[in-house]
């Protein structure tokens, strides 16, 4: 799907961005950071990790490239569904512990019941063999600016979805009234039933 915005290029200069060099949403680097994140704070034998996902930032983050916010959606021994998110922002240490709203959206669905990502086995290569493929999927009149999102869930279909930030060739930016925005879009992909990314048309 796509979806228009916009972001003035001051906004993304190189002073004002954080650290250039942190951690890409697109590499592998990404994986590992998730996964050492989950090993350090969450506690297999309290929390059943069921989402793991990590995101780019808005304003000055926007069209970085950057993580800024890794998400866990975590089954307690209750079998209450709580959201956990570490944040760069913070030198990924925690937020607080969010109530993730189970009852609402999965009522017919005992968390119990789900199972968990095994983040200490998760694979790398087989992340980035998703997001590559999202990649090849971006439409030739378009390139790929950034990864806005990646999301893993053991619960509901998609199992795997990725958002990629792309400009339109030719039409990068936009003049207005002095200040000049780079245009870009979301383009929304999904894995289907039979492992394949594909691009959700709008």
């Amino acid at each position: 799907m796509l979806a228009l915005a916009a972001i003035m290029i001051t906004a993304c200069s190189k002073s004002g961005l954080k650290d250039l060099t942190g951690v890409k949403m697109d590499t592998e680097s990404a994986v590992e950071k998730a996964k050492s994140i989950a090993a350090d704070n969450i506690k297999p034998d309290q929390w059943k990790i069921i989402s793991v996902s990590w995101t780019e930032g808005m304003g000055r983050d926007e069209l970085s490239n950057n993580v800024s916010i890794f998400t866990y959606e975590m089954v307690d021994k209750d079998g209450r569904v709580w959201n956990q998110s570490f944040m760069s922002d913070l030198g990924w240490k925690a937020t607080e512990l969010t109530d993730a709203g189970w009852e609402k959206w999965h009522k017919n669905l005992n968390a119990k019941d789900v199972p968990a990502i095994d983040m200490a086995n998760l694979n790398p290569a087989e992340v980035m063999k998703d997001i590559e493929a999202a990649k090849a999927l971006i439409p030739a009149e378009f390139e790929f600016k950034s990864m806005d999102s990646y999301t893993m869930n053991t619960y509901d279909d998609p199992k795997v979805s990725i958002k990629l930030n792309v400009v339109e060739k030719g039409k990068e930016t936009v003049s207005n009234a002095g200040q000049t925005s780079t245009v870009f879009y979301e383009l929304d992909f999904r894995k289907n039933a039979k492992g394949k990314m594909e691009l959700v048309k709008p």
